[in-house]
């Protein structure tokens, strides 16, 4: 190797690493919006798969594998706060009333604030404290009552057109209409047909939202009515009708489990991306079943670009540490040589 290229190869592959590694930072830092965007963008990719809404369809009973069922007993903590809810006098209720009740109690209390993104029993002191919450902090309190309540209960998403940010809510199985039911805890509403009073599930407030001829079968059923999020009922099913055609199915409801992981628990005094990142890596995070209809053309293509764009991310990281090899490895030939030539004299 010549005098120049050991001088030149050098300098353009700390050049290279030094790119790389800076267009990759930014989006650990996210120090500007856009980057941020982008930083939530590649780790939902992490965790999205695109599918059908017939995969979403399935009874409690009949569990897909791919699904997180919560399996751990409920802890005493939940199961004490659930007791004090129940109906006065042990009488039992169906499912949806018990959901009702249960959203009406993270709702009553609340305060609008920043997200809090932490373990589920900090999460729902936070809510009920008046200290603040996000939907997606709503769903995880509310899945840790619903299950101390015996409920069956799933978690849906839907993002915005950057395909970052979005919403979240719950199901409940009603085992007397023999179907999942939309319950909403965070902007407090759950919704019925209009015609003839039956709650409607998640995929058949999606079909009827986006069906213009359909819209007058929708009744909003308001929870806490003070608390709901919107100044008027058609401007949430406006809000609700941009972000359906991108919906998600979380794939686990798996709460307990989630908090009492040693991964997640080490990870826990970090930042919260940071500790998602490590549970998505080990699979201790669900994943996100896009379920758009068939009409949704621009939504798959879109599941499809996150997952290109997160391989474009992993690229650049081999490269990076493929490059830090070879500039080590240039190094330490440089060095042996020149102690080798240093020893000969």
């Amino acid at each position: 190797m010549t005098a120049i290229a050991r001088i030149a190869v050098p300098i353009v592959l700390v050049t290279l690493l030094l790119v790389l590694s800076l267009d990759v930072g930014r989006l650990v830092l996210a120090p500007t919006r856009e980057a941020s965007i982008d930083a939530v963008r590649i780790r939902n990719a992490m965790v999205a798969e695109l599918g059908s809404p017939a995969q979403t369809t399935w009874r409690p009973d009949r569990i897909p594998t791919d699904f997180q069922w919560e399996s751990l007993p409920v802890p005493d903590y939940f199961a004490a706060i659930v007791d004090r809810l129940r109906p006065s006098g042990g009488q039992s209720e169906p499912p949806l009333a018990t959901a009702v009740r249960l959203a009406r109690h993270l709702r009553e209390t609340s305060r609008r604030g920043p997200p809090i993104q932490a373990n589920t029993r900090e999460t729902y002191e936070k809510i009920v404290g008046g200290l603040g919450g996000y939907c997606s902090d709503y769903t995880q309190s509310f899945n840790a009552l619903a299950l101390a309540a015996g409920l069956d209960v799933r978690e849906w998403g839907f993002a915005w057109e950057n395909m970052a940010n979005g919403h979240a809510l719950n199901e409940v199985w009603e085992p007397l209409l023999q179907k999942w039911v939309l319950i909403d805890s965070f902007i407090s509403f759950y919704v019925v047909d209009r015609n003839n009073g039956v709650p409607l599930s998640v995929l058949e407030f999606r079909d009827a939202l986006l069906d213009a001829s359909r819209a007058n079968e929708i009744e909003v059923v308001k929870i806490v009515p003070e608390r709901f999020g919107f100044r008027s009922v058609d401007e949430a099913l406006a809000w609700y009708r941009r972000g359906m055609p991108r919906l998600f199915l979380v794939l686990g409801n798996n709460v307990y489990s989630y908090d009492a992981d040693p991964v997640v628990r080490a990870t826990e005094a970090l930042p919260r991306s940071v500790e998602m990142t490590a549970a998505i890596l080990l699979g201790r995070h669900p994943r996100f079943l896009f379920v758009p209809r068939p009409t949704d053309v621009e939504v798959k293509e879109q599941v499809r670009e996150m997952g290109w764009s997160l391989a474009w991310v992993l690229g650049k990281l081999a490269a990076i540490v493929t490059l830090a090899i070879a500039l080590l490895v240039i190094l330490w030939r440089l060095l042996r040589a020149r102690f080798r030539k240093a020893a000969a004299v």
